[in-house]
């Protein structure tokens, strides 16, 4: 059987130009330069790349979502899909973080009522940020 790719080469070759830049940003930012030998006209051509970094992961995002989109029954079952996960993940953050709690508070541990309130309210609290951010 032949499987016909509907590739869009002209958009892949802009995202892979897209990445190209993002790296070409963090080395201008983050590159091990030294400090000391650097004049002002040579750090003001490092940092002329430094703007394409942002605008480059916004190209790069967009395309990425331009090419995972689906029809909009199949695109409404992912989303019904997900928010399942998200829920999930919710609740088990939940679980750990009162369970935790508890532990503590039964074997006579001094716990503050600040850690209380965050092991109660992790999302609220931002206590778990990378839970949040993944959940979003």
């Amino acid at each position: 059987m032949i499987h016909i790719s509907n590739r869009k080469s002209n958009i892949e070759l802009l995202r892979i130009i897209a990445m190209f830049c993002i790296v070409l940003s963090h080395f201008s930012l983050f590159g091990n330069w030294n400090k000391a030998g650097l004049t002002p006209i040579t750090t003001t051509r490092l940092l002329l790349f430094d703007p394409l970094g942002p605008a480059s992961a916004l190209i790069f995002f967009i395309i990425t979502g331009y090419f995972t989109y689906k029809s909009t029954a199949t695109f409404q079952l992912s989303i019904r899909k997900e928010l399942h996960k998200g829920l999930n993940i919710w609740l088990q953050t939940m679980f750990y973080s009162i369970s935790i709690l508890i532990i503590f508070l039964l074997t006579n541990h001094s716990v503050p009522l600040k850690i209380i309130a965050k092991a109660i309210f992790p999302f609220t609290l931002n206590e778990y940020w990378f839970v949040s951010a993944y959940w979003i």
